[in-house]
This record gives C-alpha cells, structure tokens and sequence, in this order.
C-alpha cells in the first residue's frame, strides 16, 4: 500500500499487507491522518478496497479517478482490434494467393472464391470496428480526459456520446468492447472530477484579473497546440492583442492551475516500479547477494541471519527510506544519507 503527495511527492503511506480490502486500506490511513493528513481529493484507480477504505475514514473527502489505467485499458482494447484486422488482412491475401493458383473454373477454385468472399467480408467488418474504437479512443484521450479541454458538462457529453458508440459496437466476439463500456459508465464522475476543479480554479483567474471566462477559458486551451507549430503562436498573438497587459499574468496563473490539476495517480505507479525491482532481485538473486552489495555500498546491515530491508526510493529529488514500513525486522539505518533513519 503507497501513498504520494502529488504536490511535494512526500510518501505519506508506505506499508506491507496481506489483504488490501477496506478494513486494511482505512486502518492504514488512521495514522496519517492523525498526524494531520487531510487532503482537498485523492486520486486512485477503479480498486474497490481503497475507495472503500477512505470513506470510512474520511468520509468528506473525495477520491477522484485515475486516467491513466482507463486509458490503458482503452488502447488495449483497441490494439487487439488492430491486429484482428491485421490478421483479417492476411488471412484473405493468402486466399487470394491460393486461388491464384489453381484454373478458374476447378472445384478447388470454386471453394476458394467462397472462403475468399467470407474473408473479404470479414476484412471490411474488423477494419470498421478498428477504425471506429481508435477514433473513440482518441476523442476520450485528446478531448474528454485532456487536462486543457472543455468545461466538464461538455466533457460529460462527450463521455457519454462516446459510450453509447461503444454499446453499439459490442459484440459476443469482441468481449473486451462491453468490459470497456462498462468500466466507463461506472467510473465517468470519478475520472472527470478533475475538470470540474480546474474549472474553479479557470473561474477565480477570471475574476481576480477581470476578464472573461471565455478568454480564460482560450488561453488554457492554447496549451493544446504544439509551441513549436505556427498555429500556437497565431493564437498567442490573438490572446494577446485581446488581452493587452494582463495576457501574461492570465498565461502564467492558468499555467500554474493546470500543473497543479492532477489527474492520475501516477507518483504512486512510479513508486511501485522502483520498489518492483528490488523485489525482482531478492527473488531471482536471494538475500545473500544482496547482503553483499548492500555492505559493497556502504551500509551496515544490523541482523546478518534476518532477512532485512533497505530500500531508496527517489521521487522528484525528494528521497525517503522505507524500512520499518515494510520490515519491521529492520529496526536501525545507519546511512549517511537518512539522518534520523524515518520516512
């Protein structure tokens, strides 16, 4: 179980459990919370333990979604239908090249054109559903869950429009259509909730320079355009002829919401990437090897018979070590580098 600050990347949660249910996920939170964690929102996937967990515990704050797994489940849905239609191309090429084979008016070349028919049709229909999903996907990544979009009722159209292609799609053969539509349907607030607060915070930039929210509201979908393209910097000189003197306090503040808008949990994933390799070692090379490297590096392993933990986890520049969190036996560090050996 991790926890990350998306602001300052501090680990506030880092702990080892068996289960990962919501009576586990809420007896972990009680101790940050007792040391005054109390955030605005939390990010988190579609895991129903976690959500769970928090609303016990902290029932007034909200868990918004994470984009990231939702994403990634949408482009895999449509990479399997790529290459179905890949597979469809190749498979009617080699009927053809089959048929070519053999005289036109043979039985041979008579079953051949038939399979070839069915081939062919099939082709067109995986072709279309492909072309179809990836267009979807691309509106869900490039226009609904883009941090610079629309406001969020537009977004929540969008959404929907996109799921109802989606149902019309499914189909028994393509099972993965009707996963994705579900996960979609159950998770829209959750995955959206971040458009509403950056549609707050696009608000208040609107009344303390007293301009429009539409202008506002231009600038921050400015920063969807490539600054290197000449389409970037025509618009920038639109905003600017528009906006005159307060064009540059307005970039800069909408520049700031949108980095402090996040919509994935994805300091968390990063963590578990570095904690996965160390992990992937202790299986592959056992414990004595890496008794030796770490005593290689400098550190001083206190219990040479115990099985023992040290790990160094760099998140932007913020480093921490995670030892009693995850291995109790692991009690002293004597690393220059974690002066009071505590995250």
């Amino acid at each position: 179980m991790a926890g990350v600050d998306a602001a300052s990347t501090y680990c506030y949660l880092l702990a080892a459990a068996e289960q990962r249910d919501e009576k586990t996920w809420a007896w972990n939170l009680l101790d940050p919370i007792e040391q005054g964690f109390a955030p605005d929102y939390t990010i988190a996937d579609g895991a129903k333990g976690l959500r769970a967990g928090q609303a016990i515990v902290m029932p007034d704050t909200p868990c918004h979604g994470d984009v990231f797994h939702i994403q990634h489940q949408f482009e895999q849905v449509a990479n399997t239908l790529n290459r179905n239609a890949s597979g469809a191309t190749t498979q009617r090429l080699k009927l053809e090249a089959r048929l070519n084979m053999w005289k036109p008016n043979t039985n041979q070349a008579r079953s051949l054109r038939g399979k070839l028919i069915h081939a062919q049709q099939r082709e067109r229909r995986l072709k279309a559903l492909s072309n179809d999903v990836n267009t979807l996907r691309h509106w869900m990544s490039h226009d609904v869950l883009e941090l610079a979009g629309p406001e969020l009722q537009v977004r929540q159209e969008l959404f929907d429009f996109i799921v109802d292609e989606l149902q019309q799609r499914e189909h028994k053969d393509h099972p993965a259509i009707r996963t994705l539509r579900i996960a979609l349907s159950r998770q829209r607030d959750n995955l959206l909730a971040f458009a509403g607060v950056l549609d707050d915070k696009l608000v208040a930039i609107a009344h303390h320079f007293k301009v429009s929210l539409q202008s506002v509201r231009d600038v921050c979908l400015l920063q969807r355009k490539s600054p290197n393209s000449d389409a970037y910097w025509q618009r920038w000189n639109q905003l600017h002829r528009e906006l005159s003197h307060r064009f540059h306090g307005v970039i800069e503040a909408v520049m700031e919401a949108l980095n402090q808008t996040p919509r994935a949990s994805s300091l968390v994933e990063n963590l578990n990437s570095r904690l996965r390799n160390y992990f992937f070692l202790r299986r592959s090379l056992g414990d004595h090897y890496l008794r030796a490297s770490a005593r290689k590096s400098g550190f001083n392993m206190v219990r040479e018979t115990s099985i023992e933990l040290l790990i160094w986890c760099h998140v932007s520049r913020v480093c921490f070590c995670a030892k009693d969190a995850l291995y109790p036996s692991f009690q002293n560090c004597h690393s220059s580098r974690c002066p009071n050996g505590s995250i």
